[in-house]
């Protein structure tokens, strides 16, 4: 996925984050969504980006994710790089109805999500990781940001995080503002999985491509975690674009299509399987005492 190492590895962040109810009134979300969301009318033509993640010096890729742009939808197919033809999950982005749709292959459950109720999420953890000093940086990222158009590298350093993306310029106006998009709208979505890495670095990355007109091809990670167990990470994602869709690539989206219609719908804490991730989050906090 082109959102960089969207998903690090189980386990990374449990602990971090405890499982529990915050009330945001929807006006505090207001403004978020209208500075993070593109034009909705946009449509994504028809292209795909292969994406590979690599994470700790890792000589094999940890994931490989397929995400085919069709017109007013996009099709993202998580792999596991050992060969095999069968995703292990599909999200599935209706840019008109502003919606998510997530399909757990091997569980054959579905999770719908509305772009709001992603964005009411996003500001909850803003504010569960703001209210812990040893959080409160992955809340609020203080980058500076270098940029050579020349070589067309972006450059985002803190004290914890340094992101160094290699670029290329656009090829073509209408998917650059459809790349732009999916890059917005899934990482946000980095809310509603407790084992991810928090969205707002690579959101401040985001913005730092739309701002300088760049489509990633190359992304380094680097995130000194401190206050989290001691752990570090070093990750590198790779993306290669293509301009048009292949027979089999029609393929997986007709096969996603029927499995959005046949899976079981289940809320997020169910999908998620958050009961599971808040145990194993209290475990390690008190294996560490």
């Amino acid at each position: 996925m082109i959102q960089g190492a969207f998903r690090i590895g189980a386990g990374y962040f449990h602990g971090m984050l405890k499982m529990k109810t915050v009330v945001i009134p929807f006006v505090a979300s207001i403004f978020l969504a209208t500075t993070l969301t593109p034009c909705m009318s946009v449509r994504a033509q028809q292209f795909r980006i292969e994406s590979q993640v690599v994470v700790n010096n890792s000589k094999l890729p940890t994931t490989e994710n397929l995400t085919l742009f069709d017109n007013a939808f996009v099709y993202d197919f998580s792999f596991v790089p050992d060969g095999s033809q069968t995703p292990l999950e599909v999200i599935v982005y209706d840019i008109a109805r502003q919606k998510f749709v997530l399909l757990d292959i091997n569980r054959e459950m579905r999770l719908e999500v509305e772009q709001f109720e992603v964005v009411q999420m996003l500001e909850q953890l803003r504010q569960r990781l703001g209210d812990d000093e040893k959080t409160a940086w992955l809340a609020n990222p203080n980058f500076v940001e270098e940029v050579d158009l020349d070589a067309a590298t972006v450059t985002l350093t803190s004290d914890n995080v340094r992101y160094v993306a290699k670029c290329e310029k656009p090829r073509n106006a209408a998917m650059q503002a459809a790349l732009y998009e999916f890059m917005d709208q899934f990482t946000m979505l980095r809310a509603t999985e407790p084992r991810s890495m928090p969205p707002f670095a690579r959101m401040q990355l985001n913005q730092a491509f739309r701002k300088y007109g760049l489509s990633p091809t190359e992304i380094d990670l680097t995130m000194e975690s401190r206050g989290l167990a001691n752990k570090n990470l070093k990750a590198k994602s790779s993306h290669s674009m293509i301009s048009q869709l292949s027979t089999t690539d029609r393929e997986r989206i007709e096969q996603a299509k029927k499995q959005w219609i046949q899976f079981k719908q289940v809320d997020l804490p169910t999908y998620r399987e958050l009961k599971a991730v808040a145990e194993a989050g209290e475990a390690e906090t008190k294996s560490r005492r």
